[in-house]
């Protein structure tokens, strides 16, 4: 029983840990994208992230552009 209470503290912790954060730049045609960054080892993170930048809009997923590397993150445009 106490390696259960233990074992949940230590996921709540967890849970409380994970962040995204978003910065936005625009491709060479004027679209602006966003590059969603997870400071955490979870994606939901930055699913989050992107849901709750474009709103009931939704967003679509960018592929990077050549040459260019992302790394716990994605990149998203807003729907119109």
């Amino acid at each position: 029983m106490r390696t259960t209470l233990i074992f949940a503290a230590l996921l709540a912790l967890l849970a409380g840990c994970g962040s995204a954060s978003t910065r936005d730049f625009y491709f060479a045609d004027g679209t602006k994208v966003y590059y969603v960054s997870c400071e955490s080892n979870y994606m939901i993170d930055c699913y989050e992230a992107a849901g709750s930048l474009c709103k009931a809009k939704g967003y679509s997923t960018v592929p990077p552009l050549p040459g260019m590397l992302v790394v716990r993150g994605m990149l998203i445009k807003c729907n119109s």
